[in-house]
């Protein structure tokens, strides 16, 4: 995304606990390895971020394998369907110096329209939401969302309306209108759809002789 807001989120295979318990629909696993916030912090973001994508028929469960303790084997295996990487890092990657006011960065195969990984900026999420008087946590739980957001619909491009937005402005942020921080019908859609698809070749993948 570009603009004064800009998000892409990533995230991955499960092999921890799980934060919450995946509800029926299409379940994606958000794997998280770098998170340059206090824990507390990031507890409470992923189930704001868990709350948004349910809200759009998406269950999610989290998976921590950061590297400061034993990594579990399946945090050393490539993600599978319906697998997501996550990183809470400062704004040092080359999307951040490019894009100076983007707020995360989803990387995404073009060629199978796919995404695996994305980057969200801690400390530009903090600084906005110290500028805008907007709640820290509630910001950063917005901003994984979008980025898992793009990651599962496998693009970049975003919506004219709700939480796919490019921009999303102080006046926004200040006035929190419940509508522009959900998933439209329309991403909600899609996103089932794709995560529903990919795990259904993957198990026809996987059945052949």
């Amino acid at each position: 995304m570009r603009g004064l807001l800009l998000v892409a989120l990533l995230g991955i295979p499960a092999s921890a606990v799980a934060d919450a318990e995946p509800m029926p629909g299409p379940a994606v696993v958000v794997r998280f390895y770098k998170v340059a916030v206090p824990e507390e912090e990031f507890s409470a973001a992923r189930r704001l971020a868990a709350g948004i994508l349910d809200a759009a028929g998406i269950a999610v469960s989290w998976s921590g394998c950061r590297p400061d303790g034993p990594l579990a084997p399946a945090c050393h295996r490539p993600p599978g369907p319906g697998e997501v990487i996550l990183h809470v890092v400062p704004a040092t990657d080359a999307n951040a110096l490019n894009h100076r006011r983007s707020l995360g960065f989803s990387l995404i195969d073009r060629g199978t329209s796919t995404g695996t990984i994305a980057n969200v900026y801690a400390d530009r999420i903090a600084a906005l939401a110290d500028g805008t008087d907007a709640d820290r946590v509630r910001l950063l739980g917005r901003a994984i969302a979008h980025e898992v957001g793009h990651l599962l619909m496998g693009t970049n491009q975003h919506s004219p309306h709700g939480l796919m937005r490019a921009v999303w402005s102080q006046q926004e942020l200040r006035r929190n209108t419940p509508l522009d921080w959900q998933f439209s019908d329309e991403d909600a859609r899609t996103m089932r759809s794709l995560v529903e698809a990919r795990r259904l070749a993957h198990r026809a993948f996987a059945s052949l002789p």
